[in-house]
């Protein structure tokens, strides 16, 4: 018989926790924006991803995925005219559904799909942008090969913009987390790479990098960063 744990554990997709659902989807926000530094953490996020929307020009369609509860998505759905949140977990988009900022917003700007991040249920150059917030950075104990798939999948959907964000070998909170692991005796709970090992894998995902938005130069580890779309001559892609 299967336990309570083990009933609202987070789905294991692509090695990593990326489906909640029941109790765990229902409390994922509070859990992890609550008070004045999640918050704080939240607002960041959000500007940080509008700034980027901005820099990406005129924005018709925009995918979120994972989407998760939807904050990403929700906070872009009166900017851009057609907002699509995709996830894995049918409970997570039910959460930001009953939101009341989409349940009392504008109708039809925003819309969910349940799908699979490896396997994107939209037509090629479906979307201006491609964002993937709190996802991306989960993948980097897999090997490369799964990285890619996933990145090409998301550059494949996508007219022109990838954004992401990663955790990068870089900053303050980095160095403090890597020391505390070394006292504990334990590895860091999610790996981290190098700004060059990120931007190369970029590239042989056919993406090129336009901008990087950290979240401090100084103390964060965490960078969204902009890609561009590149394409061979006659339209092909990378």
């Amino acid at each position: 018989m299967m336990s309570e744990r083990e009933r609202v554990s987070p789905k294991i997709e692509l090695g990593t926790k990326t489906g909640y659902y029941g109790p765990l989807a229902a409390s994922y926000d509070e859990r992890r924006f609550r008070g004045a530094l999640g918050r704080l953490k939240n607002w960041r996020d959000q500007r940080l991803v509008e700034k980027a929307v901005r820099h990406a020009g005129h924005v018709e369609r925009i995918l979120d995925v994972p989407c998760g509860t939807g904050r990403l998505v929700r906070s872009l759905a009166s900017r851009v005219p057609h907002s699509v949140g995709a996830d894995v977990s049918l409970d997570m988009i039910e959460f930001s559904r009953l939101h009341p900022s989409v349940k009392n917003g504008p109708k039809g700007l925003l819309e969910y799909v349940q799908c699979d991040a490896r396997y994107l249920p939209f037509s090629n150059d479906s979307f201006d942008v491609v964002l993937s917030g709190r996802f991306l950075h989960h993948l980097f104990h897999l090997p490369r090969s799964e990285r890619l798939q996933v990145i090409r999948e998301f550059a494949r959907v996508s007219r022109r913009w990838v954004l992401g964000d990663f955790n990068i070998r870089y900053g303050l909170k980095y160095y403090l987390n890597k020391v505390r692991s070394v006292l504990k005796g334990k590895p860091l709970k999610s790996q981290r790479r190098t700004a060059t090992e990120v931007f190369e894998e970029l590239t042989q995902a056919g993406l090129r990098v336009e901008r990087v938005y950290p979240i401090s130069w100084v103390g964060s580890e965490k960078w969204y960063i902009l890609c561009r779309k590149e394409r061979k001559p006659g339209g092909q892609l990378n």
